[in-house]
This record gives structure tokens, C-alpha cells and sequence, in this order.
């Protein structure tokens, strides 16, 4: 994952700054590393997905799709990352 868009920096800069990081953030290019690659992915993933849907056994992998991108490119791919990850980690 990647933040792109103005709105998606800001996002995240706001996040830093409710959890008191925001002096480790000055600008979107050192987001391509460190910390930062982590955490911003990991801040989408719930602004994008967790905090607007239920996931349960139940939740594909292309509803979780369109809440990030809604193109459904290559989607049998993500599924099948999808599936060996929950075999992996055993859930």
C-alpha cells in the first residue's frame, strides 16, 4: 500500500499528531520508509477498511478490495495471497 493524494497526507499527519509523533513526519517523501512505510499503511488500512466494514469469516477479499481501490484488477492474485496468508497465521 501506498498513500497518495493531498487528503491521504494530511490523514495521517493528523493521525501522528492525535498519538504525538507528528515531529518524526516532515514530508510525504520520508513515508517511503522506516516507521512511516509501516504505520501510514497500517493508518489506511483502518481509515479505508476497519473503520467502515465488519470483518469476519464471512468478508471477501473483493470487499475489502473496493474499499481501498475499486478496481478488481488482478483480484484472483490478492486472493490467493488472502488465502495463504490466513492458512499462515492460522485464522
Amino acid at each position: 500500500m501506498q498513500l497518495t493524494g493531498r487528503s491521504n497526507y494530511e490523514g495521517y499527519h493528523n493521525y501522528l499528531t492525535r498519538i504525538g509523533l507528528s515531529n518524526f513526519y516532515q514530508e510525504p517523501d520520508n513515508i517511503s520508509s522506516g516507521l512511516h512505510s509501516v504505520l501510514s499503511a497500517m493508518w489506511y488500512f483502518k481509515y479505508r477498511v476497519l473503520d467502515k466494514m465488519t470483518i469476519d469469516a464471512n468478508t471477501s477479499v473483493k470487499d475489502v478490495t473496493k474499499k481501498i481501490n475499486s478496481g478488481l484488477k488482478a483480484l484472483d492474485k490478492r486472493e490467493s495471497f488472502f488465502e495463504s496468508a490466513k492458512n499462515k497465521i492460522n485464522c
